[in-house]
């Protein structure tokens, strides 16, 4: 298996509220984005404390689960619980939230789990297919990570075939560059080549946003 990651600031933000997720962990590898919630305070901070609960929660529960996705499902559970906990803590960082789209991934499987408009993509011979539902309603998010409601992580397991490339991006390649586009760019050559091209085609449209990409191959 291999993973190749990329996280740029962008053209017009001043600060980069993305996170990114890559480690081995028990007989896989654990992978993710999260997205700090742009037009709230405190982003990066939500997204880095939603990322260290994550890895935290999945460090003492994952090795040896029989159910890997219910875990992940309580890692972000568990992260919005940080997040809302070290927003009431300090009032600068009131209203804070990310998103956050998680993946357990071995030989044979992947297992995801995610909150928000950050996106996973199975790509598959030169073709994508998004795995994930954005939770969002004209523009807005239904859910994130540090709501001030209950949240619901969406839950799936796909298999997994040789040459499979398993793509998690945050909104600021999604946002701007096509499936059919993002399809190309993630096939075929160096995972660390695709990540630049995927990464550089989003500056090119633009780069309006943060921008993160992790890509594992199988």
């Amino acid at each position: 298996m291999q993973i190749a990651h990329r996280s740029e600031l962008g053209y017009v933000r001043t600060r980069n509220e993305d996170m990114a997720i890559a480690r081995e962990l028990g007989s896989g590898w654990v992978v993710g984005v999260a997205d700090g919630m742009g037009g709230h305070p405190a982003g990066d901070v939500a997204s880095k404390v939603a990322v260290q609960a994550i890895e935290a929660t999945l460090e003492t529960d994952l090795p040896g689960t029989v159910e890997p996705e219910q875990t992940l499902e309580a890692a972000l559970l568990s992260a919005h619980d940080a997040v809302l906990a070290a927003a009431a803590a300090e009032p600068a960082y009131e209203g804070m939230g990310t998103t956050a789209a998680i993946a357990f991934v071995d030989n044979e499987q992947a297992r995801l789990a995610h909150v928000g408009d950050s996106r996973i993509y199975l790509v598959r011979s030169e073709s994508a297919t998004q795995l994930t539902q954005d939770h969002n309603r004209q523009g807005y998010l239904t859910q994130a990570l540090g709501v001030p409601y209950p949240i619901a992580p969406d839950t799936a397991t796909i298999g997994l075939q040789p040459r499979d490339r398993l793509l998690l991006c945050t909104d600021g390649l999604s946002g701007l560059v096509s499936d059919e586009a993002i399809a190309a760019l993630a096939s075929g050559g160096p995972l660390d080549e695709a990540c630049d091209r995927l990464v550089d085609a989003a500056l090119t449209a633009g780069g309006y946003d943060n921008v993160t990409v992790v890509l594992v191959e199988v």
